[in-house]
């Protein structure tokens, strides 16, 4: 019998090349501008979305790097513990960082 393709996990891991792509062009950036003396307190919306979007992209990107050192390290037994617990880890760090933004 052949096997399904994983279509969440190739998802998943598009989005997890998709948002280190978008960090790595979006910190450095935001870094720099700090770095010359820009404040990023704009009252305009676009740059509160860039903010959450940094954020968010940030938040995805390095929890799901932790949930696969954790399966690497041989933690596979308890494999829908790890992905709840991130899970719900970056939704309540994106849903702190979306309220926090105040559109």
């Amino acid at each position: 019998m052949q096997n399904k393709p994983a279509y969440l996990k190739g998802f998943l891991w598009f989005a997890f090349s998709g948002t280190a792509m978008l960090s790595a062009f979006i910190l450095p950036v935001h870094i720099w501008a700090l770095s010359h003396g820009y404040h990023m307190d704009f009252p305009w919306w676009p740059f509160r979305l860039y903010f959450t979007v940094l954020m968010i992209a940030a938040l995805y990107h390095s929890l799901y790097r932790v949930k696969t050192i954790c399966f690497d390290l041989g933690f596979g037994t308890h494999e829908k513990a790890i992905e709840a617990f991130c899970a719900l880890l970056f939704l309540l760090a994106s849903a702190t960082t979306i309220l926090t933004a105040s559109f």
